[in-house]
């Protein structure tokens, strides 16, 4: 027992080294994305051909201030999305989480809203940049003269008109709120399976004893970075399998519906954040700042971006039924000794 303790330990050390290594890594690429925001800021911009005075999809006014101001964005993408993710962790806490493993997971979050905050608005600006597509008030913002057939305006309110594709508003609004709502979500099953480790703990305690096989079971469920692959270790695919399906009927009915943590109201919860970006992007069209295109594409720009970087940091997370899956294997073992 002292060496499986002895390797659960090393294992750990190992974890948080590489865990500081990745953070330091996760913080080099953020420095890199705004080294990239600022020379894609000083690129000249291709447009579209200049269109049509009688063109009437590009002859709105200018509408300022604007419903979402830039400073606004900026509050909403790292001002308030860092305090839900906080609010998120507390959450955690309440429930009994370590103040190390609350930092942890604070730390995680906003490492992972920051990047996909970043990337997605250094991939935003460079697609701006090279697609050139006009606003719907493109004629009003160059201050376009009829007579001259020429932008009277400056340079750079010229190339703003023509910066149109894809919103840069719907894009971080997006992402940033996708991620809030991915933690969320996240926090919500971690609920869940501490719901479902409690359970399996409590079955384990039987009459008041604890034998080697408890107590390992107990060492390994408490560890919530062990990788997935640990769990096969244990028992073949086939095995491993049936007692999938009895952890299935165990935890999927019992502890989702008593625990009433997996209802649709805190579902419906954890993705309120997305009401928020649904409001920024919607502003841009009112505005006349963008076109609808423009607003879909930046909004699926956004999400896909934050789903694609928070699943590279959230995937080595244990599904709570493999957790008591687990637990039945090793009690098999046991009882066929």
């Amino acid at each position: 027992m002292s060496s499986s303790s002895s390797s659960l330990a090393r294992s750990s050390r190992g974890r948080g080294i590489f865990g500081r290594c990745f953070m330091s890594g996760d913080v080099l690429l953020a420095v890199a994305m705004c080294v990239a925001m600022i020379v894609a800021n000083t690129i000249v911009p291709h447009h579209w051909e200049f269109p049509s005075p009688d063109d009437p999809r590009y002859q709105y006014p200018v509408k300022d201030p604007a419903t979402v101001p830039v400073w606004l964005l900026f509050l909403i993408a790292w001002g308030v999305a860092p305090l839900l993710i906080l609010v998120g962790v507390f959450v955690l806490y309440l429930y009994g989480w370590s103040l190390k493993a609350c930092r942890r997971e604070l730390a995680r979050g906003w490492v992972t809203l920051f990047l996909a905050t970043f990337v997605t608005n250094v991939v935003t600006t460079f697609v701006k940049k090279y697609v050139g597509r006009p606003r719907p008030n493109a004629f009003a913002l160059c201050d376009y003269d009829a007579v001259k057939k020429e932008c009277m305006a400056p340079a750079w309110k010229v190339a703003v008109a023509f910066q149109s594709f894809p919103s840069g508003h719907s894009s971080l609004s997006w992402s940033s709120m996708m991620v809030c709502a991915l933690f969320f979500l996240w926090v919500r099953k971690q609920i869940h399976t501490q719901r479902v480790r409690d359970r399996v703990m409590a079955a384990s305690e039987r009459d008041g004893q604890r034998d080697a096989v408890d107590v390992e079971a107990e060492q390994f469920l408490s560890i919530h970075e062990e990788s997935t692959e640990r769990l096969n270790q244990f028992a073949s695919p086939l095995e491993f399998q049936r007692a999938s399906e009895t952890a299935d009927m165990l935890a999927g009915v019992g502890v989702a519906n008593n625990g009433n943590i997996n209802d649709t109201t805190s579902a419906l919860l954890c993705i309120m954040p997305l009401c928020v970006s649904t409001w920024v992007a919607c502003s841009r069209s009112v505005d006349q700042w963008h076109h609808p295109s423009d607003i879909l594409a930046g909004s699926l720009l956004g999400a896909a971006l934050a789903i694609f970087i928070f699943r590279l940091k959230f995937a080595d997370r244990i599904d709570p039924h493999r957790l008591l899956a687990h637990y039945i294997v090793m009690r098999s073992h046991k009882s066929n000794v």
